[in-house]
């Protein structure tokens, strides 16, 4: 996903998963990513 969103060679450094109920091993999780400020000079998605 990093990779699709600032390019490659873009590093991945965090995430902050909320789940609203138990999450089992096999169950699909889908995630949304929102965008809430680009800068380009450093590459950096916030």
């Amino acid at each position: 996903m990093c990779n699709q969103i600032t390019g490659h060679g873009s590093v991945y450094v965090s995430q902050n998963p909320l789940f609203k109920k138990p999450v089992y091993l096999g169950d699909t999780v889908v995630a949304e990513v929102i965008e809430s400020l680009i800068n380009a000079a450093q590459r950096r998605v916030f």
